[in-house]
């Protein structure tokens, strides 16, 4: 929730939590942006009671995003550096999934195993996003 403060995100969801990046709820319900370890790191310490994550969040407009079934390449040609690599999967309005800088060097690397990666069904595998951690 972007309404809640820094120090208040900081206790209930990020000590404990392997993720370095989450998206951030609007007061409609909506995803409005995206909060990363910087963006917390660049409150000082005497201003997190007081200043709300929607504050320091990049705004979803600086945040790339996709839908589960766009190629990696694409995103990747349009993606450039905004969300520190990351981009926000969606379904429609619905976020489904967070591409990470991980997940993009996992693509690379199952994709130079050969033409295309092959799933144990016989499918071949989207080299997207489909997952709400990171």
């Amino acid at each position: 929730p972007g309404w809640i403060t820094v120090d208040a995100f900081i206790e209930r969801y990020l000590l404990g939590s392997p993720h370095s990046a989450y998206p951030v709820e609007g007061f409609d319900g909506g995803i409005v942006g995206l909060v990363t370890l910087t963006e917390l790191r660049g409150v000082p310490n005497d201003e997190r009671a007081a200043t709300r994550v929607l504050d320091v969040a990049i705004p979803l407009a600086n945040v790339a995003t996709t839908a589960p079934d766009e190629p990696l390449v694409s995103l990747l040609e349009r993606q450039g550096v905004r969300g520190g690599g990351r981009a926000l999967v969606f379904e429609g309005a619905e976020l489904v999934g967070i591409l990470t800088p991980a997940d993009v060097a996992r693509a690379v690397e199952i994709r130079t195993l050969g033409p295309r990666p092959i799933d144990r069904t016989g499918e071949t595998v989207e080299l997207a996003a489909n997952n709400k951690g990171e």
